[in-house]
């Protein structure tokens, strides 16, 4: 009986590996954000501020998917407004499906980890 056990147990980790295969997940999106404090924020958590503020956005408006993306870079404007690039993506949906979702964030705020961030445009490709 333990024999069987152990086959099944095998078969289980063989078919989760495949599943969790890079080949099966689609590709991300790169984005660019045109974004503006609402508040004061720590200039030197930055990188922090902007995966949180995009990460938790995209991931809260896909409940249960699994949200994908690289470390956000910016250029600061000089006008307290941030150029902010950043691939994201959903595990299991078309990059154009997350870029749509993504780009309907422009007039709207990002909750950050010190302050919210408004989306004054957004594009991703």
């Amino acid at each position: 009986m333990l024999f069987n056990v152990s086959k099944v147990f095998a078969t289980l980790a063989a078919i989760a590996v495949v599943t969790a295969s890079p080949a099966k997940h689609d590709k991300t999106t790169a984005c660019s954000f045109v974004l503006h404090p609402e508040g004061p924020f720590d200039s030197s958590e930055l990188l922090g501020e902007f995966n949180y503020a995009i990460g938790r956005t995209l991931a809260m408006t896909v409940p249960g998917q699994i949200v994908i993306g690289g470390n956000s870079t910016w250029v600061d404007n000089g006008d307290n407004s941030f150029d902010v690039q950043k691939t994201v993506g959903v595990i299991g949906q078309a990059s154009s499906t997350t870029a749509a979702t993504v780009t309907g964030w422009a007039g709207t705020a990002l909750v950050g980890t010190t302050t919210n961030w408004f989306v004054d445009s957004v594009s991703c490709v």
